[in-house]
């Protein structure tokens, strides 16, 4: 079992969440070019990536 010290959490938990805010900016415009999968696609991987970090961070 891999143990991370308080600072690596933090770093993990900041880098996913970065991730899912950028992903979440992807959303609109696939949506106004009618790219409506890739839009569900990017919404999905936005809350993948904000429900990671939730879990790494304890």
């Amino acid at each position: 079992m891999i143990t991370l010290t308080k600072e690596q959490r933090i770093a993990i938990v900041q880098y996913r969440m970065e991730n899912a805010n950028y992903t979440l900016k992807e959303v609109e415009s696939h949506m106004q070019n009618g790219f409506y999968n890739t839009a569900v696609n990017r919404m999905y991987y936005a809350c993948y990536y904000a429900a990671s970090a939730m879990l790494i961070a304890k």
